[in-house]
């Protein structure tokens, strides 16, 4: 049950909250997962430092300490880099990417996500978040037709695409998913 009160957040509360917490008092110390587990829950967000460099495994060795990891049709823990012809925008561009949702098509969605810088960018590489209930609050108080909308009117999202993988042996083996062939569509 959560007991925190709900406090959207804008960039300028963020910047002065944002919860930091170095990786090995994450993997070490109780007080400090608890601590790091807590601003997820009260902000959504927080940003764990000085995780091991040039080392797979940190974000499994994390996940596993907090509980399951859910597997998703990723795996259990995949890596995002860009690849050719992707038809997934987050491996399609090595530019910047436009503020998104993951996975918004599975009926049972990761609830905590977590991302590891394993190469840094060589120009830019920013991750940038964004509160979805903080845009949804200042929506319905500057355009609420379009919020009344968005809030009221059902619309389906289907994804469709592939995604390939390095499967076992070294093969590589192209995943194709298609959300649509499971659900009715709109037409």
């Amino acid at each position: 049950m959560n007991t925190f009160d709900v406090e959207t957040w804008g960039k300028n509360e963020i910047e002065k909250k944002l919860g930091r917490f170095d990786y090995n008092d994450v993997i070490n110390d109780d007080k400090t997962l608890h601590d790091f587990l807590e601003k997820v829950c009260v902000d959504g967000i927080a940003v764990i430092k000085n995780g091991p460099k040039g080392e797979k495994g940190a974000v499994e060795k994390i996940g596993e300490r907090i509980g399951f990891i859910h597997r998703t049709h990723f795996g259990n823990v995949f890596e995002v880099c860009t690849k050719p012809d992707a038809s997934n925008m987050a491996y399609a561009v090595p530019s910047t990417l436009p503020f998104h949702t993951d996975f918004p098509s599975l009926s049972d969605p990761p609830q905590l996500q977590m991302l590891h810088m394993f190469i840094k960018a060589k120009e830019g590489g920013n991750s940038l978040f964004v509160d979805g209930f903080h845009v949804a609050n200042q929506l319905r108080i500057e355009r609420r037709e379009v919020f009344d909308i968005l809030t009221t009117m059902s619309c389906e999202f289907i994804e469709e695409g592939y995604d390939i993988h390095d499967g076992p042996n070294g093969q590589i083996i192209n995943f194709p998913f298609n959300m649509a062939a499971r659900h009715t569509t709109i037409k």
